[in-house]
Order: C-alpha cells, then sequence, then structure tokens
C-alpha cells in the first residue's frame, strides 16, 4: 500500500513534503528560465545574422509565417548543413568558418532554384535584364 499522511490521498504528489514541493517548484522555474535563455540567444543570433547580411526584419502582420521564413530557412541550412556535428575551440574561429560558409553559399555554390546559378550570380543576370 501506499502511504497516506496528512493528506487523506493515497498519491505521492499530494503526500509530499514542502521542501520537496519548494524544490520541485525551483526546477521548474529553472526550465523555464533555461527555454526563455534559448530564446533570447536565438533572437540575438538572428539580429546577428540579419544585420550581416543588411536585412531588416520584416513583421508586416502579426502571426505571419511568411514574415520568417527566409531567415527560418537560413538557420536551418546554417544548422544541417554547417554547425551539426561540429565543435569550435574559440569565437574567432568559428567567426571565420561561417564567413567561408556564407561566402561559399552565395558566390560559389549553385542551386537548383536559381537557374544553376550562385544567388550573386542570379542577382546580377536579373539586375542587368531590369536595368
Amino acid at each position: 500500500m501506499g502511504e497516506y499522511s496528512h493528506s487523506g490521498s493515497f498519491r505521492a504528489k499530494d503526500n509530499r513534503a514542502a521542501e520537496e514541493k519548494e524544490l520541485i517548484k525551483l526546477r521548474k522555474e529553472n526550465q523555464q528560465l533555461k527555454i526563455e535563455n534559448d530564446i533570447l540567444k536565438q533572437a540575438a543570433l538572428i539580429d546577428n545574422a540579419l544585420e550581416t547580411f543588411g536585412n531588416n526584419r520584416s513583421l508586416s502582420n502579426k502571426v505571419s509565417p511568411y514574415d520568417n521564413a527566409v531567415t527560418e530557412a537560413t538557420f536551418k541550412s546554417i544548422k544541417t548543413k554547417f554547425v551539426y556535428g561540429l565543435m569550435f575551440s574559440c569565437q574567432q574561429e568559428l567567426d571565420h568558418e561561417l564567413f567561408d560558409y556564407v561566402n561559399k553559399f552565395n558566390n560559389i555554390r549553385i542551386h537548383r532554384s536559381l537557374n544553376n546559378q550562385s544567388p550573386v550570380e542570379y542577382k546580377r543576370t536579373n539586375l542587368k535584364n531590369i536595368v
């Protein structure tokens, strides 16, 4: 049989000591703070990436899934094709490797969706057609 203390219940959570309840509460608060910290870190990364590429946030409509589509796609590519499985010894190494990755992505790597051109080539070609 289970414990049956002051609460009149056999459920473990109803019979916890005050210290145990406080510990559980603090663990939940700590987990929430970790989540909020991760969100803030991701927002800072997005801000840095937007600033690096000279872009601004697009916040045209509340809860519009299209506002962050480019940013989300960019971060997915960076996470899966660049960062995944790598460890960097210092910030400078990360900065250098990220610069190389972005340079190759924009200037060297061809994209099927851009008629087998790099983004820079595609932009140049289309600007010539417009002007």
